[in-house]
């Protein structure tokens, strides 16, 4: 009867511990990538957006193996997306001298371009 209501019970791990886990993730998709070895072999431009790409398909692979999994898996999935943003965030106020207005259009720029790569890496599956 609940599960007709959209009550699913507790989950397996407890949210800080998948938190954790989706901040762990992200880390192993940024931390140990050789991006100079993906701009010279790709042969991007070394700019914010080339890092950005790398970084979505490297995170965009563990989203793929996290959507098979359980509510478990959904939800750890969504920390690492949420983390990625907060890393994005994070490195474009440190290139500063960019005013507000242009870095928000900027970041919903990216979103756009992140939601259409998404969709079609996903579509190729």
């Amino acid at each position: 009867m609940l599960g007709k209501l959209g009550f699913q019970g507790r989950m397996k791990y407890g949210k800080s511990k998948m938190l954790l886990s989706g901040a762990n993730l992200y880390e192993c998709c940024v931390l140990p990538v050789d991006h100079v070895y993906f701009f010279k072999t790709c042969n991007l431009p070394d700019t914010y957006n080339s890092w950005f790409i790398i970084t979505e398909l490297h995170v965009w692979m563990c989203m793929v193996r996290l959507m098979g999994d359980s509510r478990e898996g959904r939800f750890t999935r969504n920390a690492l997306v949420q983390m990625m943003w907060k890393d994005m965030d994070s490195r474009s106020r440190k290139i500063g001298s960019v005013s507000t207005p242009i870095c928000f259009s900027h970041v919903i720029s990216i979103l756009g371009c992140l939601n259409s790569s998404l969709l079609s890496l996903t579509a190729s599956l």
